[in-house]
Formats: structure tokens, sequence, C-alpha cells
């Protein structure tokens, strides 16, 4: 049917996109769910003439879209005109098109902001920068998810994607600049407040403004993500101000789609809230808040959870994201617990609550204040009032309680409270955080996270009483983690083992499992380690290699010793980051992503100056008769060994963690 059939012979509500891409784009789906409404089809008249928009729509898109040119709009009869007459004449005088302006003379204007979903007329014209009121926002939200970018805007938004590592764990940023004149600092702001909570956390900055970019990028270093882009916004007049000055052209407005679906995959939560931009991108997000855990790993997740392929991934689905989210704690249920702890009587994880009970006769908490990680039922909290300390309840939606000497925070309280605790336990919680078994968000270094922000809520000398599975590495999925030589590690960087209750002894409560859970009491480690400060003095001019199984106290002792060239092999990026946060590792410290054989035979072939290689040996063993080595440090040594030619040195350091559970529980049990 010819345009000119289509327009006598149906109702239709006509889109005149004019404007920036999402000045144009949300009064587009806007008008599509207007339509659906009222059984109305879709137009869009889209100026690729406006200096603010240099592009058409199926140069953005693939998904196909009505267009309507001037001449048959300016011939149209019977129909009406939403709009502001600003709008109108500045778009006038930017692209002399004067259609709408005799539309307009002929049929009158109407307010947009009182559009009228019952119109009789037969073709409804909307001249809009933003969002129709009145209309169902879940029906636009709709119409932008059928959008596909151009086939070769895809292809660049995955190879970012790939390249970057961009997903729910990466934080979104839009930093509009322009003609907003918002200053970078209100951006550098946020991104400060969230790193002081989160110090792991990366971002994606994208911004109309390449030097707001640039900016950003210095100030935080590696944290920041930007990609290289063909163009961005300028001036059209470069003598007057930013006010309806901009010039968006073609391959500036492109660069911007492929922002936008950068920008919908990561946890989208810094952006000015006046930005058209950034409204469309938080539509186009998918629902925070699943109905259910998920069953399956994201696959564009999947090798940040298993390490690059290196952790197995066993099956066992719960989903607890149903649970109430609104629960009360009565007094009468905290007392029976606490007769229950004076009894020494385990309840909630059999051989480990005895364990712990141990570790408390050990290191008692009575007048201490001590957080408590997690909480199904308050058995640990009525163990903390037997000890006559004074527990705090974290967890993932506020609870509610009735007995005097408990306090609840919710996740959010807890992150935002500057308040410092003497101890805290953390009972088979960690190993489940990321994992979304809880309603909680996707993470897979939601574990490493948690424990890293853990840090500075104790005081220097506060003690957290750990217990996770540790085993053989294992992602159980949705269920929980188990850690082993790859994972346990990491778990514990930035933290000194004080000592372990139940390694290596029998257990009823473990016995088949393939783990067992011990109770770990570990401190922040604010200092250097003496014994690797001693072995590294003396050695300011020489380059340190360490390999694998990084170590953050490592680098810290290498940093105190003057040494001014580290290179780090490690894959878990996650790691690298920790690494950045130690003062002084900016400018010393180079992290290389890959394992040992990824980067040390080419790196020791063009050798021309001997090198100190560290090798942190970090192993926990699942059972007695496992090897006492850590393969990867092996294979890191023999690769070493093997090179000839120059004297290089090589120190093998066993850590806290360098022995077998067997050997643990009579290291640290006397």
């Amino acid at each position: 049917m010819k345009m000119e059939e289509f327009l006598e012979n149906q109702k239709t509500i006509i889109c005149y996109c004019a404007g920036g891409l999402g000045n144009r784009l949300l009064p587009l789906a806007a008008c599509w769910a207007a339509g659906e409404l009222t059984g109305r089809r879709l137009l869009a008249l889209w100026r690729e003439d406006d200096p603010r928009c240099q592009v058409g729509f199926n140069g953005l898109f693939d998904t196909p879209l009505a267009i309507i040119d001037d001449d048959r709009l300016a011939a149209l009869t019977d129909c009406k005109v939403y709009g502001e007459i600003k709008d109108i004449y500045e778009n006038f005088y930017l692209n002399r098109k004067d259609s709408l302006i005799r539309l307009v003379e002929t049929f009158g204007l109407h307010d947009r902001n009182h559009f009228a979903l019952n119109d009789d007329s037969r073709h409804v014209i909307v001249y809009h920068n933003s969002f129709l009121h009145g209309v169902d926002e879940s029906l636009a939200r709709h119409f932008l998810r059928t959008l596909r970018p151009a086939a070769e805007l895809a292809a660049r938004i995955e190879e970012v994607v790939r390249q970057y590592g961009i997903d729910r764990t990466v934080m979104g940023v839009h930093a509009r600049g322009t003609d907003f004149h918002v200053a970078l600092d209100q951006y550098a702001e946020k991104i400060q407040s969230v790193i002081q909570k989160d110090p792991l956390r990366r971002f994606l900055v994208c911004s109309d403004d390449p030097l707001y970019e640039y900016e950003l990028r210095r100030r935080f270093g590696e944290r920041i993500i930007v990609r290289p882009k063909q163009d961005h916004v300028r001036k059209n007049d470069q003598r007057s101000t930013w006010i309806n000055n901009t010039l968006t052209s073609r391959e500036a407005v492109r660069e911007a789609i492929v922002d936008i679906f950068l920008l919908v995959r990561t946890d989208f939560k810094i952006f000015h809230a006046g930005s058209s931009f950034a409204r469309l991108i938080t539509l186009l997000m998918p629902p925070q808040a699943p109905e259910g855990a998920p069953r399956d790993i994201p696959p564009a997740l999947t090798a940040a959870y298993t390490v690059n392929a290196r952790i197995p991934i066993e099956p066992w689905y719960l989903d607890d994201a149903r649970r109430d989210h609104n629960r009360h704690y009565a007094a009468a249920h905290l007392r029976h617990f606490e007769s229950l702890a004076k009894a020494r009587q385990p309840h909630s994880y059999g051989d480990t609550d005895t364990w712990l009970y141990e570790a408390l006769d050990r290191f008692p908490l009575c007048g201490r204040k001590v957080l408590v990680m997690g909480s199904q039922i308050p058995f640990y909290e009525g163990i903390c009032l037997a000890c006559g300390a004074h527990p705090v309840t974290v967890e993932f939606s506020k609870l509610t309680t009735d007995h005097p000497a408990l306090r609840t925070l919710s996740i959010a309280e807890y992150e935002a409270d500057s308040e410092t605790f003497d101890a805290a336990f953390s009972i088979s919680s960690f190993e489940h955080t990321g994992l979304g078994r809880y309603g909680d968000p996707l993470d897979p270094f939601g574990d490493l996270k948690a424990m890293a922000q853990l840090r500075v809520k104790l005081k220097p000398d506060g003690l957290l009483f750990l217990s996770v599975p540790v085993g053989a590495d294992c992602l159980v999925w949705n269920a929980h983690r188990i850690y082993g030589p790859l994972r346990l590690p990491r778990l514990l960087a930035g933290w000194r083992l004080v000592a372990a209750f139940g390694c290596g002894q029998a257990s009823h409560t473990y016995a088949g499992k393939g783990y067992t859970q011990p109770i770990l009491v570990v401190q922040p480690d604010l200092g250097i380690d003496e014994t690797m400060h001693r072995l590294l003095a003396g050695l300011q001019d020489t380059i340190l290699v360490m390999p694998t199984g990084l170590c953050l106290p490592a680098v810290r002792a290498a940093l105190a010793a003057g040494i001014h060239r580290i290179l780090c092999i490690e894959p878990l990026s996650a790691m690298h980051r920790m690494v950045q946060e130690i003062p002084g590792a900016a400018a010393c410290v180079s992290c290389l992503p890959g394992l040992p054989d990824d980067h040390l035979p080419a790196m020791i072939a063009q050798l021309c100056e001997p090198m100190l290689f560290w090798i942190e040996r970090m192993h926990i063993a699942a059972t007695e008769g496992d090897p006492p080595a850590d393969r990867l440090c092996d294979e890191a040594i023999a690769i070493i060994q093997r090179c000839t030619g120059l004297a290089h040195g090589l120190v093998v350091h066993t850590s806290g963690l360098g022995v077998s559970p067997q050997t643990l529980a009579k290291q640290f049990s006397t």
C-alpha cells in the first residue's frame, strides 16, 4: 500500500522526532504505546538534517519503522497537533522545514502535556522531547526492548563486552556534560563514595564529553573503563555556548547507541536525573528483582564465576528469593537460643557450632560489639548474648526485634553506617553472596567484596569468626561455593589468620560431603609481614615477579622494602584492583592477567638482568592424602628452573594458609 492510501485509510499517531537521541526515542516509545492502546498505526518523521542527530533511524537500528516525510506531513487533513510552540519554532530555525508550522496554523496547537488517548482525529501528531503523560510506561518499555542495533553496532557492542568484561559487576556511569553544565566533580564524588564501600568495583564511564571520560580515568585509574570512540558531541558554533548549539555527527550518534546498550548491561547507578538519555537506559534495563533465584549462570558471567573455567560447576538449585523478607526476632525466641548456647549445644551447623564454642573459649567477646553477617534464625545472636556480647545482625532486608540487646541493620544501612565493631560472625554466609539464591544481585565477586567491606567495619584489632565450606574448589550452583587452593586465598586476601578450629578433625556433620566447615579466626591485615620485609630488604633495584598465588602482604612488604618494579601474574581481575588499593602500588606494580605459563616463558627469554621470583604457596587440601603443593606453584617453579644464563633468585614463601588442614589444626589449636 502506498503511503498516500495508507494515510487515507488508517488512523495514525505520528511522532515528530527531533533533537537528541533520548529526546527522540522516549516520545517514539510513548507514541507506539499510545497507538497500541488506541488502535493507531505508528509513523515517525525522523529529522536527519537536525545538527543534534545527523543520522536516520535505519542507520541506528535494524528494527523496521514506518517513516513519513515533510511533504506528506504537510498535506495531512483531519489532524491534531500536540506540542509546544517554542520548540516548534526552534526546530524550524534549525532545519528550515515548515511542515509542522503550516499544520499548526491550519489546525491549531494542543498542550503536549494533556495528550488525549480518546482523540477522534484521524491523525495525531506529537512533538515532544520526553515521555507522554498518561501513557503506560511498561508498554513503552516493551517497544524499546524490541529495538535491535544495526548489525555493525551490535558487533561493536559485543566486542567491547568481551574486551572489558562488561556485566552486572561493573557500575554504569553516564557523565552528562556539554549543554547540561554538570560539574565533573559531582560524578567523581559519587564514584568515590561507591569505592569507599566497594573497593573492588569497576565503572564503565560513558559521556558526551571526551574530557569527562579522560579526567575520570586519570583520577581513578584502572577502575574506570573508557572505550575509544570515533566521535563525540561538539559545538555547532564554536563561538557560542552549548545551549541549542550541539552538533552530533552520524558517527557520534552511533557511538551513543553503543553506549546505551553497554550501560544497559551494567549496574547503571550514576547519572544526571534530568537526562533523557539516562531515562532511556533505565527503561531498557532488565528487572533488577527477579521473581525467583536464577536457574542458570548468565553466559557473560561464567568465566568470572569459574576463574576462566578453573573452578568446576556442580548443579544444586535452591530458590530462597521468595522467602519472607519481613521477619521478626521475638525476645522469647532469642532467650531460647541463648539457653542453648549456655549449654554449649550445637544447632544450625553441628560440629561447626562446637568449634565456634571452642574458638570463643580462646577469644572471649564479653562486652564487645559483634556483627552477625547473614541470619536465618537468631542462633548466633543467642551465642553472642550468652557470651555477654552485644550483637548487631546484618541482613538483606531489615529485621525487626523486641529484644532490648539486639540491633538489626539492612544491607543498605550497614553500607552507609560508619560505625566500627570489635568482632564479627560470618557462619556459612559469604559462600552464598552473589549467587542470587536469596534474591541478591548476581556477582561473581560478591564473596570477595563482602570480605573486603567487612575489613573496614572491624576495628584494627577486631576478629572475624569465619566459616565457609573448605575442600576442593567448586561452584555448587546456586547453593554455595566450596573454597580450595584457588578461591580461599582470594577470600582471605587482606586478612591475617590468627587461629583455626576444626581443621583435620573427624566430623560426623560433614562425613561424606567432600568438604568441612572449620572456624577460621582472622584479623584485618593492616601491616607488613616482617619476615617478607627482611627477605626483601636491600633488593631495591631488583625486578620482583610474583607468578601466582598473589598475596597482598607480599606486595606491601616489597613496596616497604623500596622495590619499585613489581610484576604480578594473576588470573582474577578482582585481585588486580585490590593490589591497586595499596598506597604506592599504582606507580610500581603491574598486574598481568592470566596464568604463569601465559607470561613466564616469553618474559624469561627476553631477560637481560636477574629477576627475583616470589611465589606464594597457599594450599588447602580437601582431605588427608591430597598433595601438599599447589599445582600452579609447581608449574611456575618448573618454568623458572628451566631457564639458564642468568642467576635468578627464587623464593617460595608459605604464608598462613600454605599448609593442609591437618597441619593447621596442630599449629593453631594449642
